[in-house]
């Protein structure tokens, strides 16, 4: 009986926070079934992962070219830009990119891109937002990824490429970016339990808005959420949430790790259960639906996990 062959995956976006998560993921558990080759900028040894280094995004097309891959997941793009130009390059190029190539080879690979709920209005109170809901960004960052979602959907509706588009919400957990909340106030939080920094010298404009409400999802739950996707086989455009589908105020989070970094906080900072702040969190039903899903990592977990790492870190 002849050797089953392995599906092709490309990952893009490899090195990122969920970039690497997806590909720790995908080798644990999918490695079996899949031949993974992660299109890098620099070199990291993912175990069991074949890096290609890319400089140019005609390093790109020729790696999807010559690979020619069943399933494409591109993570590409950052948050962090001076102005809207840079955003949409920033958050535009690559697909645009993989969207040429995969067009030009009249493809059927399911192309799985990364959004986010910033698509959504998040100036908005104590609303759940679904994949209906209006898109009305409200960032620069958010135009840009609507920017994204407009293209997938031409070269859907156009070329016949069949496209997958995860709006995913806020991401935490271990190795999570420092500018991110919760990240940047557990780093915060540590340097005054090691006594680099004064409880008075903390600076909470750092992580400003603790009023307001979002939907949190543990990174290890995204990386499970997306790896869902290989198994997607709705032909052209389709959108999902991928979130918790609960919302969590900020000021809980940031209590939650203040008594577990250091102690008691009721003399510190007092919690209130009105929601002062802009209040939005997704719903997840159709992607639970789906894929018969739910996420296995509380937020607490995922805090817990998140502080335990940052605590044990050198420095």
């Amino acid at each position: 009986m002849s050797k089953k062959l392995k599906r092709k995956v490309v990952v893009i976006g490899g090195n990122g926070f969920i970039g690497q998560a997806l590909l720790s993921e995908l080798h644990c558990n999918h490695s079996d079934n899949l031949d993974i080759v992660s299109l890098v900028r620099r070199v990291s040894g993912n175990e069991g992962v074949k890096e290609i280094l890319v400089q140019e995004s005609s390093d790109i097309r020729d790696a999807i070219t010559s690979f020619s891959p069943q399933v494409v997941f591109d993570l590409s793009g950052s948050y962090v830009a001076e102005n809207y130009f840079e955003f949409q390059t920033k958050n535009l190029a690559v697909p645009l990119v993989v969207l040429d190539a995969l067009k030009d080879l009249k493809s059927d690979a399911r192309y799985i891109v990364a959004s986010s709920a910033a698509i959504y209005n998040l100036d908005r109170d104590n609303e759940r937002v679904n994949e209906h809901s209006v898109v009305e960004p409200s960032s620069f960052y958010g135009a840009a990824k609507a920017g994204l979602e407009n293209a997938c959907s031409i070269y859907a509706r156009k070329y016949g490429l069949n496209i997958t588009v995860g709006r995913i919400f806020n991401v935490m957990g271990p190795s999570q970016p420092k500018m991110l909340f919760p990240s940047v106030a557990i780093q915060g939080l540590v340097e005054v339990k090691k006594g680099k920094l004064s409880l008075e010298d903390l600076n909470h404009s750092h992580f400003a808005g603790l009023n307001f409400l979002r939907d949190f999802l543990d990174i290890r739950d995204v990386a499970a959420a997306l790896c869902c996707l290989l198994s997607e086989s709705k032909q052209g455009l389709t959108t999902y949430n991928i979130c918790s589908g609960n919302g969590v105020k900020l000021n809980d989070l940031y209590l939650e790790a203040y008594g577990q970094i250091l102690g008691d906080c009721t003399s510190h900072v007092s919690s209130t259960n009105h929601v002062e702040g802009f209040s939005i969190y997704g719903d997840n039903r159709k992607f639970c639906d789906a894929f018969d899903w739910i996420p296995a990592v509380s937020v607490s977990s995922s805090l817990k996990d998140q502080i335990s790492k940052v605590m044990n870190s050198r420095g």
